[in-house]
């Protein structure tokens, strides 16, 4: 999987994200090539695009989940193991069932981008962000390439943050201080 994807072993689980049509193409279009019965070039359309979120859970996880050194087919079911699927991949993805919920505060916004970007990304978001919330939408959207727009809003939407509130902050409002021109004051 090597250029395709992402392989994350661990002692419980192993993670595999990987593009679905590349590694068909490398691992098993060789064996379907001289049959007549699957037609290739349409699977191969159906499968574009796909990327795959696979789980290897193994024994050590299966004990811990059911408390028991003999596991058994039978007893395996299948809604734990969609289960530890979700939780596992959200694990590596940095979401957590409790950081979903919205959120407008900018330190929370801050932690948050920080916490599931990075420091690059998440400054990057963050500085987006800050400008939506003090320039307004609109501003911000006439002043940037329409794609890095998109794709910034995206990245925020997918993490709960709202920026549909507009700080209202006045530009007039500032003291012009000047200690050489005031009058002394004693």
């Amino acid at each position: 999987m090597v250029g395709t994807g992402l392989y994350v072993p661990g002692t419980t689980t192993t993670l595999k994200i990987y593009n679905k049509y590349q590694e068909f193409k490398k691992h098993d279009l060789k064996r379907f090539k001289n049959t007549d019965t699957f037609h290739i070039e349409n699977y191969l359309d159906i499968i574009k695009g796909y990327l795959r979120f696979e789980i290897e859970i193994k024994k050590k996880k299966l004990e811990s989940l059911y408390n028991t050194k003999y596991i058994r087919i039978r007893n395996i079911i299948y809604k734990d193991l969609k289960k530890v699927w979700s939780e596992e991949f959200m694990k590596l993805l940095k979401f957590y069932n409790n950081e979903l919920t919205i959120i407008r505060d900018r330190e929370k916004v801050k932690n948050r981008l920080y916490g599931i970007y990075g420091e690059t990304k998440g400054k990057n978001l963050y500085d987006f962000f800050c400008s939506l919330i003090i320039d307004g939408v609109l501003v911000v959207k006439n002043n940037m390439s329409k794609p890095s727009y998109y794709r910034k809003l995206k990245f925020l939407k997918d993490v709960g943050i709202d920026f549909s509130q507009k700080l209202d902050i006045k530009e007039d409002n500032f003291i012009d201080f000047n200690p050489f021109t005031f009058e002394e004051v004693v």
